[in-house]
């Protein structure tokens, strides 16, 4: 196992390449928003449009830190891995605890490297994820991103990172939802989830353009964006709903109202009319599509009578 504990000014980044930039973390220089295009960025920032790029700058200047916000983030982080480099290596749940700096922010976030997606517990294979906190003995660490170096296109893999280190500025700044199982919460969850993944979605793609309009399904940036931030935050909810902790009749509910509510959601972030009625009538497709894909992860805290609602509301 390696570990990184130099300065955050210091590191290197996901390439390999030494971070460019200079002064503390904190300085003015750290504090600039956007970032340059360079190879592993989008290649043809030029087609973005203008309103395109207002967008981007508006989200990117809504998820600043403010300094005293970053100031702690980086002293926990550095009592985390003083905490953690005190264990044995081979007792750690990560192989790697290290700074990555985001060229989206400027300023480095805390990255952990896990062997196996088994060991990081991340959500249905995916090659990264904003965590909240880890714990090394009863000792947590700020807001991290969880990651198993994934094969292939390092500009998709970089792509993926930066999202999550959007989710961490969501995190560090108290924006991400909380659940609720009271009448009308879970909806309620997966409007505000999907708002702040298209928010990281459209950072994402529009900085990296890495898929393709046959993997885009011939949707706009903006569509595109839309779907997957609204199947990923369905999936989260489901999540939820079919837990132990939540009451059968809170998934009745869901199941029973949320098609007729999908328009207040989607049209607001992009949707046209016909899109949003559209997307109400497969409803149940995309919760059948939900379930299949977050199933295995649901099985260790199910609700058995939970799961038999679903089920029978699908069928």
């Amino acid at each position: 196992m390696s570990w990184n504990e130099a300065k955050p000014a210091e590191k290197a980044n996901e390439t390999g390449s030494q971070c460019t930039g200079s002064g503390s973390p904190g300085s003015a220089k750290h504090r600039v928003i956007g970032c340059l295009w360079d190879p592993l960025m989008a290649s043809r920032p030029s087609e973005r449009t203008l309103e395109q790029k207002q967008r981007a700058h508006k989200f990117l200047h809504e998820l600043a830190l403010p300094d005293g916000v970053y100031s702690k983030y980086l002293a926990d982080s550095e009592n985390f891995l003083a905490a953690a480099a005190r264990f044995d290596k081979t007792c750690l749940p990560f192989r790697q605890l290290r700074w990555m700096k985001s060229k989206l922010f400027g300023r480095s976030l805390l990255i952990a490297n896990f062997s196996s997606y088994q060991d990081s517990a991340l959500a249905d294979n995916n090659d990264a994820v904003a965590h909240s906190s880890m714990e090394v003995a009863g000792i947590h660490s700020p807001p991290a991103i969880l990651t198993r170096k994934r094969e292939g296109s390092v500009r998709l893999y970089r792509s993926i990172l930066e999202h999550e280190c959007v989710h961490i500025h969501q995190m560090l700044l108290g924006r991400m939802p909380k659940f609720s199982a009271k009448r009308g919460g879970p909806f309620q969850f997966l409007c505000e989830h999907t708002q702040l993944e298209f928010v990281a979605y459209y950072l994402q793609h529009f900085h990296w353009d890495v898929y393709d309009s046959k993997t885009m399904r011939g949707m706009g940036l903006e569509e595109w964006c839309c779907f997957r931030s609204y199947v990923s935050s369905l999936e989260r909810t489901l999540l939820h709903l079919l837990s132990r902790d939540c009451k059968k009749s809170s998934l009745e509910d869901f199941l029973r109202n949320t098609a007729d509510q999908l328009p207040g959601l989607l049209k607001p972030l992009g949707f046209s009319k016909e899109t949003c009625q559209f997307y109400t009538g497969i409803f149940p497709q995309h919760l059948a599509a939900a379930w299949s894909n977050v199933g295995n992860l649901a099985l260790q805290d199910l609700s058995m009578s939970n799961l038999g609602v679903l089920q029978k509301w699908l069928h």
